[in-house]
């Protein structure tokens, strides 16, 4: 935007008095704000509409503002009808934990409401605890652990095959990994009886759990994968139970 240079008489405006409503600012309704303070007033009205005894007004700033006046305006016309008041209830958002939802109710319902609230979690602190400690549960909870554990033994199963065919073992270390093993017979070669093999048996073993490794790292990622989804089915399994449990109140 360009830069537009004014004169000095451009920004002067002239009042013209005599075209104002009144002859003096005694003829006017006084305001109940202070300019400029609106979060300060809303704090006076949050205040106003609090019923309960104990609270306080406070209010500080410098001298010349009308934090006086204005409080004593508000106290004098504020009305005390139930019609006008209301109770704020804060409840929990699960969609975003940070930022309640605020429930407007007409006045006295808010501290029944609450006192059903407690009732209710009182109920459901007792009832779903049982809902998890039943047969029901256990058995669609088993059978889920079952096709888990199913389709794992028969993974595992399938890669021993394969490298037993082979002349290789799978077998599990100390530090609980899987690993390939030459075999020597019905035993393991040991470093000195692998040494004392061909080269070309050597690089037949060295090749084949070269192979054989693709395969059981594939293998631990679909294991991986199944786990997963066993823990999603059961968290569903989890929800549905409890809302299941909650429906019932």
């Amino acid at each position: 935007m360009a830069i537009q240079y004014l004169s000095a008489e451009q920004l002067y405006h002239i009042a013209t008095l005599e075209k104002l409503p009144c002859k003096s600012t005694k003829e006017l309704a006084p305001i109940d704000e202070i300019v400029g303070q609106e979060r300060a007033q809303k704090a006076v009205e949050f205040a106003m509409s609090i019923k309960e005894k104990g609270y306080n007004i406070y209010a500080i700033g410098r001298n010349g503002l009308g934090k006086r006046t204005m409080i004593l305006r508000y106290l004098n016309r504020h009305q005390h009808e139930n019609t006008e008041l209301f109770d704020w209830c804060y409840v929990a958002n699960f969609d975003d934990i940070r930022t309640p939802r605020v429930l407007k109710l007409p006045s006295g319902v808010g501290q029944k409401f609450r006192q059903d609230i407690e009732k209710l979690m009182a109920k459901l602190m007792n009832a779903i605890p049982l809902a998890f400690d039943n047969e029901l549960y256990f058995s669609r909870a088993d059978r889920l652990k079952n096709q888990l554990a199913q389709k794992q033994q028969h993974e595992l199963e399938e890669i021993t095959r394969r490298a037993k065919e082979r002349d290789i073992s799978l077998t599990i270390t100390t530090q609980g990994d899987y690993q390939f093993v030459a075999m020597n017979g019905e035993e393991m070669h040991t470093e000195e009886s692998f040494d004392a093999l061909s080269k070309k048996e050597q690089e037949y073993f060295s090749q084949t759990i070269d192979e054989l490794e693709v395969s059981l790292r594939n293998m631990v990622r679909q294991l991986t994968e199944w786990e997963e989804a066993y823990s999603e089915k059961i968290k569903k399994l989890n929800d549905d139970v409890t809302l299941d449990v909650i429906s019932h109140f």
